[in-house]
């Protein structure tokens, strides 16, 4: 068992190494982080297991928060309580019913709603949420005809004080007392 442990730790200083040297991603500190595919150190959350949702979906031409939308909101708050230093980016989407100005300007439209419903219901810092709007660009389907419900939408990722996108997976535990 040592012997494994051993090997394993040799691989991960050897792996640093070449980190080091090829990316300059990786310190000496960081020797038993989790790494990506390119050897970088993957950012940890605090020893608590959380849920993030991605996403929260509209109706067509709308930019009014849906009930089941404004839950994964709240899911998404209690992180945020949780780690008063981290910042959620907001990307606002759109579907191609209509004109790309006009897809543009709901979709901004939608990052507000998010935006005012975080500050005005839940008093998060208007400086920890930073929005974008995308209109009808990066869609979730080539469907070219019809509405399509995934494409309305916005986009919710939590950043890192050090401003490192949060990758969802681990967020995988709901908070259970809280």
């Amino acid at each position: 068992m040592a012997k494994l442990i051993s090997q394993k730790t040799a691989l991960k200083a050897f792996l640093l190494m070449a980190c080091v040297a090829l990316q300059s991603c990786a310190s000496t500190e960081e020797l038993f982080a989790e790494y990506d595919n390119k050897f970088c150190v993957v950012p940890e959350l605090p020893s608590q297991k959380l849920r993030w949702e991605p996403a929260a979906y509209f109706e067509s031409d709308e930019a009014k928060l849906l009930p089941r939308a404004i839950g994964k909101l709240q899911i998404n708050v209690k992180v945020l309580k949780k780690l008063p230093d981290y910042k959620i980016s907001l990307k606002g989407f759109a579907d191609h019913q209509a004109s790309d100005d006009y897809n543009q300007k709901l979709s901004a439209k939608r990052v507000e709603s998010v935006k005012n419903y975080l500050i005005e219901k839940h008093n998060i810092a208007a400086d920890r949420i930073i929005g974008s709007a995308h209109g009808e660009n990066s869609p979730l389907t080539s469907i070219l005809t019809g509405p399509v419900d995934a494409d309305r939408r916005v986009e919710m990722l939590l950043i890192n004080p050090q401003l490192i996108p949060v990758p969802s997976q681990p967020l995988v535990s709901l908070l259970e007392n809280n």
